[in-house]
Protein backbone atom coordinates (compact mmCIF):
# COMPACT_ATOMS: atom_id res chain seq x y z
CA UNK A 1 0.00 0.00 0.00
CA UNK A 2 2.84 2.30 0.98
CA UNK A 3 4.70 1.76 -2.55
CA UNK A 4 1.69 2.52 -4.65
CA UNK A 5 1.40 5.46 -3.16
CA UNK A 6 4.48 6.37 -3.22
CA UNK A 7 4.43 5.67 -7.16
CA UNK A 8 1.42 7.96 -7.29
CA UNK A 9 3.39 10.87 -5.68
CA UNK A 10 6.12 10.76 -8.31
CA UNK A 11 3.72 9.80 -11.22
CA UNK A 12 3.65 13.00 -13.44
CA UNK A 13 0.19 13.38 -14.18
CA UNK A 14 -0.40 13.39 -10.78
CA UNK A 15 1.38 16.26 -9.96
CA UNK A 16 -0.60 17.94 -12.83
CA UNK A 17 -3.68 17.06 -11.37
CA UNK A 18 -2.80 18.39 -8.27
CA UNK A 19 -0.97 22.11 -10.04
CA UNK A 20 -4.62 22.20 -11.45
CA UNK A 21 -6.68 21.53 -8.39
CA UNK A 22 -4.55 24.35 -6.90
CA UNK A 23 -4.89 27.07 -9.37
CA UNK A 24 -8.79 26.62 -9.71
CA UNK A 25 -8.99 26.41 -5.66
CA UNK A 26 -6.97 29.71 -5.38
CA UNK A 27 -9.12 30.90 -8.55
CA UNK A 28 -12.48 30.46 -6.65
CA UNK A 29 -10.96 31.69 -3.03
CA UNK A 30 -10.00 35.08 -4.83
CA UNK A 31 -12.94 35.47 -6.89
CA UNK A 32 -15.81 33.21 -5.84
CA UNK A 33 -18.31 35.93 -7.68
CA UNK A 34 -16.49 35.70 -10.62
CA UNK A 35 -18.57 34.74 -13.67
CA UNK A 36 -15.48 33.34 -15.60
CA UNK A 37 -15.49 30.55 -13.16
CA UNK A 38 -19.04 29.99 -13.47
CA UNK A 39 -18.75 28.72 -17.11
CA UNK A 40 -21.93 26.62 -18.21
CA UNK A 41 -21.81 23.33 -18.64
CA UNK A 42 -23.34 22.92 -21.92
CA UNK A 43 -22.17 22.68 -25.15
CA UNK A 44 -24.59 22.53 -28.06
CA UNK A 45 -23.76 20.93 -31.30
CA UNK A 46 -26.13 22.16 -34.10
CA UNK A 47 -25.98 22.68 -37.70
CA UNK A 48 -24.71 26.32 -37.46
CA UNK A 49 -21.96 25.27 -35.34
CA UNK A 50 -20.75 22.68 -37.21
CA UNK A 51 -20.90 24.75 -40.74
CA UNK A 52 -19.04 27.60 -38.64
CA UNK A 53 -16.24 25.10 -37.48
CA UNK A 54 -15.98 23.68 -41.06
CA UNK A 55 -15.69 26.71 -42.52
CA UNK A 56 -12.47 27.99 -40.05
CA UNK A 57 -11.17 24.72 -40.70
CA UNK A 58 -11.04 24.70 -44.70
CA UNK A 59 -10.46 29.03 -43.97
CA UNK A 60 -13.15 29.06 -46.91
CA UNK A 61 -15.78 31.59 -45.61
CA UNK A 62 -18.56 30.40 -48.20
CA UNK A 63 -21.91 28.63 -46.31
CA UNK A 64 -23.33 27.18 -49.21
CA UNK A 65 -20.02 25.18 -50.06
CA UNK A 66 -19.63 24.63 -46.35
CA UNK A 67 -23.32 23.45 -46.27
CA UNK A 68 -22.43 21.04 -49.26
CA UNK A 69 -19.00 19.59 -47.59
CA UNK A 70 -21.09 19.17 -44.25
CA UNK A 71 -23.88 17.13 -45.81
CA UNK A 72 -21.18 14.98 -48.11
CA UNK A 73 -19.51 14.12 -44.85
CA UNK A 74 -20.05 10.10 -44.10
CA UNK A 75 -21.06 9.12 -40.58
CA UNK A 76 -17.73 8.79 -39.24
CA UNK A 77 -16.32 11.74 -40.40
CA UNK A 78 -19.18 13.59 -38.92
CA UNK A 79 -18.64 11.98 -35.96
CA UNK A 80 -15.40 12.99 -35.82
CA UNK A 81 -16.00 16.46 -36.58
CA UNK A 82 -18.52 16.64 -33.89
CA UNK A 83 -16.15 15.42 -31.00
CA UNK A 84 -13.08 17.90 -32.15
CA UNK A 85 -15.41 20.06 -31.93
CA UNK A 86 -17.02 19.45 -28.06
CA UNK A 87 -13.04 18.85 -27.45
CA UNK A 88 -11.85 21.94 -28.71
CA UNK A 89 -14.87 23.97 -26.94
CA UNK A 90 -14.13 22.02 -23.66
CA UNK A 91 -10.59 23.03 -23.88
CA UNK A 92 -11.75 26.47 -24.82
CA UNK A 93 -13.89 27.33 -21.96
CA UNK A 94 -11.82 25.80 -19.14
CA UNK A 95 -8.80 28.01 -20.23
CA UNK A 96 -11.10 30.76 -20.42
CA UNK A 97 -12.15 30.07 -17.35
CA UNK A 98 -8.65 30.32 -15.55
CA UNK A 99 -8.00 33.34 -17.37
CA UNK A 100 -5.30 31.77 -19.43
CA UNK A 101 -6.35 34.53 -22.47
CA UNK A 102 -5.76 37.78 -20.45
CA UNK A 103 -3.36 39.61 -22.52
CA UNK A 104 -1.84 36.68 -24.26
CA UNK A 105 -0.33 37.92 -26.99
CA UNK A 106 -0.23 34.35 -29.24
CA UNK A 107 -4.32 34.08 -28.79
CA UNK A 108 -4.61 37.91 -29.92
CA UNK A 109 -2.89 37.59 -33.08
CA UNK A 110 -4.76 34.14 -33.62
CA UNK A 111 -7.97 36.28 -33.11
CA UNK A 112 -6.43 38.54 -35.66
CA UNK A 113 -5.74 36.42 -38.24
CA UNK A 114 -9.35 34.66 -37.80
CA UNK A 115 -10.55 37.86 -38.51
CA UNK A 116 -8.16 38.76 -41.55
CA UNK A 117 -9.34 35.49 -43.36
CA UNK A 118 -13.30 36.30 -42.77
CA UNK A 119 -12.14 40.17 -44.45
CA UNK A 120 -10.33 38.50 -47.03
CA UNK A 121 -13.02 36.18 -47.99
CA UNK A 122 -15.31 39.11 -48.00
CA UNK A 123 -12.90 40.91 -50.20
CA UNK A 124 -12.62 37.73 -52.71
CA UNK A 125 -16.11 37.37 -52.88
CA UNK A 126 -16.43 41.47 -53.38
CA UNK A 127 -14.49 41.77 -56.35
CA UNK A 128 -15.53 41.67 -59.92
CA UNK A 129 -13.33 42.15 -62.92
CA UNK A 130 -13.67 43.23 -65.71
CA UNK A 131 -12.24 43.02 -69.65
CA UNK A 132 -10.81 46.95 -69.40
CA UNK A 133 -9.29 46.32 -65.94
CA UNK A 134 -6.81 44.01 -67.20
CA UNK A 135 -6.20 45.61 -69.95
CA UNK A 136 -5.64 49.02 -67.88
CA UNK A 137 -3.32 47.02 -65.07
CA UNK A 138 -1.51 45.50 -68.34
CA UNK A 139 -0.78 49.04 -69.71
CA UNK A 140 0.42 50.62 -66.72
CA UNK A 141 2.27 47.73 -65.80
CA UNK A 142 3.96 46.56 -68.91
CA UNK A 143 7.51 45.88 -67.24
CA UNK A 144 6.24 43.64 -64.94
CA UNK A 145 5.89 41.26 -67.95
CA UNK A 146 8.73 41.41 -69.92
CA UNK A 147 10.52 38.36 -70.78
CA UNK A 148 14.20 38.32 -70.56
CA UNK A 149 16.65 37.38 -73.44
CA UNK A 150 17.30 33.65 -74.15
CA UNK A 151 18.82 31.13 -76.21
CA UNK A 152 18.40 27.59 -77.20
CA UNK A 153 21.31 25.69 -78.05
CA UNK A 154 23.65 22.56 -77.48
CA UNK A 155 27.38 22.20 -77.26
CA UNK A 156 30.12 20.03 -77.20
CA UNK A 157 32.79 20.06 -74.49
CA UNK A 158 36.58 19.75 -74.32
CA UNK A 159 37.47 19.66 -70.38
CA UNK A 160 40.92 21.52 -70.04
CA UNK A 161 41.45 19.18 -67.22
CA UNK A 162 44.74 17.98 -67.37
CA UNK A 163 45.53 20.25 -70.53
CA UNK A 164 46.91 23.34 -70.97
CA UNK A 165 44.35 25.98 -72.52
CA UNK A 166 46.75 25.82 -75.94
CA UNK A 167 46.34 21.90 -76.25
CA UNK A 168 42.44 22.71 -75.16
CA UNK A 169 41.76 24.83 -77.76
CA UNK A 170 43.64 22.80 -80.72
CA UNK A 171 41.71 20.02 -79.43
CA UNK A 172 38.30 22.18 -80.07
CA UNK A 173 39.46 23.20 -83.05
CA UNK A 174 39.54 19.71 -84.65
CA UNK A 175 36.69 18.96 -83.07
CA UNK A 176 34.83 21.32 -84.77
CA UNK A 177 36.34 20.20 -88.32
CA UNK A 178 35.20 16.72 -87.58
CA UNK A 179 31.41 18.09 -86.12
CA UNK A 180 31.24 19.76 -89.76
CA UNK A 181 32.74 17.23 -91.97
CA UNK A 182 30.31 14.17 -90.01
CA UNK A 183 27.37 17.28 -90.66
CA UNK A 184 26.74 16.07 -86.97
CA UNK A 185 23.43 17.30 -85.62
CA UNK A 186 22.14 18.86 -82.35
CA UNK A 187 21.09 15.27 -81.35
CA UNK A 188 24.26 14.08 -82.67
CA UNK A 189 26.42 16.25 -79.62
CA UNK A 190 26.42 13.85 -76.73
CA UNK A 191 28.61 11.38 -79.38
CA UNK A 192 31.52 13.76 -79.28
CA UNK A 193 33.98 16.07 -76.40
CA UNK A 194 33.87 15.58 -72.86
CA UNK A 195 31.37 15.37 -69.86
CA UNK A 196 30.33 18.81 -68.89
CA UNK A 197 29.44 19.49 -65.32
CA UNK A 198 25.94 20.99 -66.35
CA UNK A 199 23.64 20.78 -68.83
CA UNK A 200 23.99 19.35 -72.53
CA UNK A 201 21.48 20.99 -74.21
CA UNK A 202 19.71 24.37 -73.01
CA UNK A 203 16.36 25.26 -74.28
CA UNK A 204 15.19 29.15 -74.18
CA UNK A 205 17.64 30.04 -70.79
CA UNK A 206 18.24 33.42 -69.83
CA UNK A 207 21.84 35.10 -69.74
CA UNK A 208 22.02 34.69 -65.84
CA UNK A 209 21.25 30.89 -65.82
CA UNK A 210 24.44 30.51 -68.48
CA UNK A 211 26.44 32.37 -66.76
CA UNK A 212 26.44 30.46 -63.54
CA UNK A 213 27.23 27.52 -65.91
CA UNK A 214 29.75 28.69 -68.60
CA UNK A 215 30.83 31.42 -66.71
CA UNK A 216 29.99 35.35 -67.23
CA UNK A 217 32.36 36.23 -70.33
CA UNK A 218 31.27 32.51 -72.02
CA UNK A 219 27.57 33.97 -71.51
CA UNK A 220 28.45 36.89 -73.11
CA UNK A 221 30.08 35.79 -75.91
CA UNK A 222 27.40 33.04 -76.58
CA UNK A 223 24.82 35.91 -76.72
CA UNK A 224 26.53 37.98 -79.32
CA UNK A 225 26.20 34.99 -81.73
CA UNK A 226 23.69 34.65 -84.57
CA UNK A 227 21.94 31.73 -84.92
CA UNK A 228 23.13 29.45 -87.96
CA UNK A 229 20.56 26.32 -88.28
CA UNK A 230 22.96 23.02 -88.36
CA UNK A 231 26.08 25.02 -87.75
CA UNK A 232 28.60 24.46 -84.99
CA UNK A 233 30.21 27.45 -84.10
CA UNK A 234 33.27 28.34 -81.67
CA UNK A 235 35.32 27.34 -79.85
CA UNK A 236 34.33 29.53 -76.74
CA UNK A 237 36.66 29.61 -73.80
CA UNK A 238 35.22 29.03 -70.82
CA UNK A 239 36.34 28.39 -66.67
CA UNK A 240 35.35 25.16 -67.40
CA UNK A 241 37.67 24.63 -70.95
CA UNK A 242 35.97 25.07 -75.08
CA UNK A 243 32.82 24.76 -76.22
CA UNK A 244 31.34 24.25 -79.66
CA UNK A 245 28.21 25.56 -80.15
CA UNK A 246 25.21 24.55 -82.21
CA UNK A 247 22.91 27.89 -81.63
CA UNK A 248 19.38 27.71 -82.70
CA UNK A 249 17.68 30.07 -81.30
CA UNK A 250 18.37 33.92 -79.86
CA UNK A 251 15.34 36.07 -78.24
CA UNK A 252 16.03 39.22 -77.22
CA UNK A 253 14.35 40.64 -74.38
CA UNK A 254 10.71 41.77 -75.23
CA UNK A 255 7.15 42.36 -73.66
CA UNK A 256 4.74 40.27 -75.10
CA UNK A 257 1.07 41.25 -76.50
CA UNK A 258 -1.29 40.91 -73.47
CA UNK A 259 -3.11 38.00 -75.61
CA UNK A 260 -0.17 35.57 -74.56
CA UNK A 261 -0.15 36.69 -70.76
CA UNK A 262 -3.87 37.14 -70.01
CA UNK A 263 -4.35 34.74 -67.26
CA UNK A 264 -1.39 36.13 -65.94
CA UNK A 265 -2.52 39.76 -65.81
CA UNK A 266 -6.00 38.30 -64.50
CA UNK A 267 -3.85 36.80 -61.62
CA UNK A 268 -1.87 39.97 -60.91
CA UNK A 269 -5.19 42.35 -61.10
CA UNK A 270 -7.32 40.03 -58.63
CA UNK A 271 -4.76 40.37 -56.47
CA UNK A 272 -4.56 43.96 -56.86
CA UNK A 273 -7.54 44.80 -55.74
CA UNK A 274 -8.63 42.15 -53.19
CA UNK A 275 -5.82 43.53 -50.99
CA UNK A 276 -7.39 46.87 -51.83
CA UNK A 277 -10.69 46.12 -50.85
CA UNK A 278 -9.43 44.50 -47.94
CA UNK A 279 -7.17 47.21 -46.98
CA UNK A 280 -10.42 49.47 -47.39
CA UNK A 281 -12.64 47.38 -45.16
CA UNK A 282 -10.02 47.56 -42.34
CA UNK A 283 -9.50 51.28 -42.34
CA UNK A 284 -13.27 51.34 -42.19
CA UNK A 285 -13.52 49.62 -39.32
CA UNK A 286 -10.34 51.45 -37.97
CA UNK A 287 -12.67 54.67 -38.35
CA UNK A 288 -15.08 53.54 -35.58
CA UNK A 289 -12.24 54.03 -33.16
CA UNK A 290 -10.76 56.45 -31.33
CA UNK A 291 -7.29 56.29 -31.58
CA UNK A 292 -4.91 58.32 -28.60
CA UNK A 293 -1.30 58.37 -29.78
CA UNK A 294 0.27 59.37 -26.16
CA UNK A 295 4.01 58.17 -27.61
CA UNK A 296 6.34 60.47 -28.54
CA UNK A 297 9.46 59.63 -29.93
CA UNK A 298 12.86 60.63 -28.43
CA UNK A 299 14.09 63.06 -30.81
CA UNK A 300 17.39 62.97 -29.19
CA UNK A 301 17.27 59.45 -28.39
CA UNK A 302 17.06 59.27 -31.66
CA UNK A 303 19.57 61.04 -33.25
CA UNK A 304 22.19 59.91 -30.59
CA UNK A 305 21.07 55.80 -32.29
CA UNK A 306 21.83 57.37 -35.72
CA UNK A 307 25.11 58.95 -34.44
CA UNK A 308 26.00 55.86 -32.30
CA UNK A 309 25.15 54.07 -36.01
CA UNK A 310 27.21 56.23 -38.25
CA UNK A 311 30.34 55.87 -35.79
CA UNK A 312 30.30 52.16 -35.90
CA UNK A 313 30.11 52.05 -39.31
CA UNK A 314 33.04 53.96 -40.45
CA UNK A 315 34.55 52.43 -37.31
CA UNK A 316 33.86 49.30 -39.17
CA UNK A 317 35.41 50.57 -42.78
CA UNK A 318 38.26 51.68 -41.23
CA UNK A 319 39.05 48.47 -39.10
CA UNK A 320 38.46 46.34 -42.71
CA UNK A 321 40.72 48.67 -44.71
CA UNK A 322 43.67 48.02 -42.01
CA UNK A 323 42.96 44.12 -42.38
CA UNK A 324 43.14 44.27 -46.04
CA UNK A 325 46.58 46.54 -45.45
Amino acid sequence: MQNSFSKLIKDPLWHFLLAGAAVFLFAEVLNPDDSRYQAPKTIVVDREILLTELQFRTKTFQPELASQQLDALSPQALEKLVNDYVRSEVLYREAEGLGFGDNDYIIKKRMIQKMDFIIQDVSEAATQLSEQDVKDYYQQNTQDYLEAAHVTFTHVFIDRKNRSMEETLALANSTLTTLQQDSASFTDAPQYGDRFPFGLNYVEKPHDLIASHFGMEAANTLFQLDPKQGRWQGPISSEHGAHLVMLITHQNEFIPPLAEVWDDVVVDVERKLIETHRLKAIDKLVETYTVKHNYKANKEKTASTANNTKTLKKNTEQASGANKG
